[in-house]
Parts: structure tokens; sequence; C-alpha cells
């Protein structure tokens, strides 16, 4: 499946708009998409219980971090995890964060397939690479009901 329909628009339109901890950030740019694609909402259990980046990480750590947290939420509406990833599947990658006293740092991001690569949302914009995977899951969208095909 090369072109999903409707993703570049959501890349374009929802990864375009402000990020904004509880709103538009990360981790409810992807959630947004499954939403909108399978009417099954993985973040319904947290939005809108957090508006910071500190009450962003208390929430995820008291569920065990993004891998678990977000891991028990997709799997509990049942999408089925994938190690061949196509094009508007979602995962938790891995992406460099920062560089701090010397080094790199890195962090667990939510991520949309996007061709090769995958698209991440981030305080500065949009931002896509060949990041590492930890979890992926398939949303089947050869069965969608939006595709126009």
């Amino acid at each position: 499946m090369a072109n999903v329909p409707g993703l570049d628009a959501w890349i374009a339109t929802d990864g375009g708009a402000a990020f904004v901890w509880g709103a538009t950030d990360c981790c409810l740019f992807v959630a947004d998409w499954v939403a909108a694609r399978s009417g099954r909402d993985p973040a319904a259990a947290w939005r809108g219980s957090y508006r910071s980046l500190r009450q962003a990480h208390r929430l995820l750590k008291r569920r065990g971090g993004i891998v678990a947290a977000v891991s028990l939420e997709m799997d509990r509406l049942g999408f089925e995890r994938t190690s061949d990833p196509l094009p508007g599947d979602v995962a938790i990658v891995t992406v460099p964060s920062g560089f701090r006293s010397g080094r790199i740092h890195y962090s667990d991001v939510a991520a949309i397939r996007v061709g090769r690569l995958w698209a991440v949302k981030g305080h500065r914009g949009m931002a896509g690479g060949d990041f590492p995977v930890r979890v992926a899951w398939a949303l089947n969208l050869e069965d969608d009901p939006h595709d126009a095909r």
C-alpha cells in the first residue's frame, strides 16, 4: 500500500498545528489519527488529564512509561502488533531529543508510518526519519471505510 488516502493531509494539517501538551502533542497527534481512521481512541483514558511536560511524564510514569501505556491501550482496542509496518500504521519510535553534557539524548515518541519513514511531532514541528521502532501496530487501512479506492 504505497499511498494512504488522507495521510498527506493529516500530516500537513494536524502535524502543522502548534504543539500543545494535552491537545496536539506527539501522542495525541498519533492517537487522533488512529481514532479518525478506526473510530477507536487509544488516548481516551488520559485525554484532558495533563497540560504540561511534567504532567505528561508523571502520567506516563504511573502507567509504566510511554511504551507500556500506549501498548496497553492499543492492545486493549484490538490493534495487531506488526514487525512490517505499512504507511498509515503507528508506532513508538526512539528519536534524538537533545544534546546535553556532550551527549545525544533520546526519547520514545509516537509516530505514523509515511512511506519508508516515520513522521513524529515535536515542539518545533514535524520531523521524519528512519527511527528505531520499539513497537508498531497495524491499522489495517486496506479495510478502511475512508479509503476511496
